[in-house]
């Protein structure tokens, strides 16, 4: 049995950094926000809106972690926002299996001083017709600090694609983008 104990409260890295969602789509689309064991409200994004929200990580112990490379196994993780065209599927729990749900990730990696990031259809593609640019913004540093960009029907910058970037970035999603 996995005994996870929560060790600190919910940080900002060096100055505050955030994450934008840009809905360029010509509908609402709805969003919820999940970091650590916090579930945030969920949020309707009108056509034109922009929703912004400080990047969080949270660092825990995990005691059944055995990694002699991690004494203490102090695991330090990143957020999801989760995105649908439906408010129904944007589901209370992080465990729920979710449905047709977009999901822009993030890890803060302290020990290597990057960002890591991606765009997740392991619960869904509600915005594969549509067009998907996810750009970190900050000083670009790094091979993998990338730009996620899909024309509608593309899914090449979908998990498994990753981007990782040097230091703490800024970050901003546009759904439907040039639309």
């Amino acid at each position: 049995m996995a005994v996870t104990i929560i060790l600190t409260t919910f940080f900002g890295i060096a100055s505050a950094r955030f994450n934008e969602v840009k809905n360029q789509c010509s509908y609402p689309i709805y969003l919820r926000r999940v970091w650590g064991p916090v579930i945030d409200d969920i949020e309707t994004l009108n056509p034109g809106a922009t929703y912004t929200h400080e990047q969080r990580v949270s660092s825990w112990l995990d005691q059944s972690c055995t990694d002699p490379n991690n004494p203490g196994c102090l695991v330090e993780g990143g957020g999801v926002i989760r995105i649908g065209i439906n408010s129904d599927n944007l589901f209370q729990s992080r465990d729920v299996q979710a449905a047709n749900i977009y999901q822009l990730e993030y890890t803060w990696d302290a020990g290597r001083n990057k960002l890591i990031y991606d765009l997740s259809t392991v619960d869904g593609s509600p915005f594969a017709a549509e067009a998907r640019h996810l750009i970190p913004t900050g000083p670009r540093s790094g091979s993998n600090c990338m730009d996620l960009n899909c024309a509608p029907g593309d899914a090449s910058c979908e998990w498994p694609v990753q981007g990782d970037c040097a230091g703490y970035q800024d970050q901003t999603l546009y759904i439907c983008r040039g639309q």
